[in-house]
């Protein structure tokens, strides 16, 4: 189909399109993990949410209140270690590795 379509705008001298078709990728695979992820034991030195057990959440604040600087200066320390950790599994990611052993990589990052 994809080879019809550009043959079909050749026909039409329609050049800016079919560089369009041309440079769109064709669609991926993926191929689902098969055996069930197994369940993770957390550092003791990390708590899990409160959320972590029960799925839920629990109710929406009307308004958030605003931080204070030394919150602030721990948020932005948090965000480091999160985007030092997404930059490491960024890395790792290459063909034939699950989301189970980037998740345990991140894990030993986040631990650390």
């Amino acid at each position: 189909q994809f080879a019809l379509d550009i043959m079909r705008l050749r026909t039409l001298r329609n050049f800016t399109a079919v560089r369009r078709l041309q440079t769109r990728a064709p669609p991926l695979t993926v191929k689902a993990e098969t055996p069930a992820p197994r369940p993770r034991r957390l550092p003791p030195s990390i708590t899990p949410a409160p959320y972590a057990s029960t799925g839920d959440p629990g109710p929406a604040w009307p308004q958030l209140p605003l931080p204070t600087p030394d919150q602030v200066t721990k948020i932005r320390r948090a965000c480091q270690v999160a985007r030092s950790c997404l930059d490491a599994a960024g890395r790792a990611i290459k063909p034939g590795i699950t989301t189970q052993q980037l998740d345990d990589i991140v894990l030993i990052l986040v631990s650390s």
